[in-house]
């Protein structure tokens, strides 16, 4: 189980849904979990089927990565790599938001 989790929130530029999700899929997600600490990633897309109560966000795309060890030696590991990363032409780098989170308690399953 992770230690802490990265959440980057996304969008691609304008009608480069495609572009984006191939790049993001086939290039981004192996260069980062290329880097020591990252061990596993998954990607989701706001769904369509969303409840009329709950309000779409304003970056439909989400890579939630998961982190064992040191946070703080996974983030330096990360900054030192991302020179070396191919950020393609079809993400909105500038509405990006990355978020790390920790556990506060143990994890809890249904009954």
């Amino acid at each position: 189980m992770a230690d802490h989790h990265m959440l980057v929130f996304t969008n691609p530029l304008p009608g480069r849904d495609d572009d984006y999700n191939k790049w993001y899929d086939e290039i981004h997600l192996p260069e980062v979990l290329a880097v020591k600490s990252f061990v596993a990633a998954r990607r989701y897309v706001t769904s369509a089927d969303s409840p009329e109560q709950v309000a779409p966000g304003p970056r439909p795309y989400l890579a939630v990565y998961e982190i064992e060890g040191d946070l703080g030696d996974a983030f330096q590991n990360l900054m030192g790599a991302t020179s070396t990363f191919n950020m393609g032409d079809s993400l909105d780098v500038e509405n990006s938001i990355i978020h790390f989170y920790s556990p506060i308690g143990e994890r809890v399953e249904s009954k």
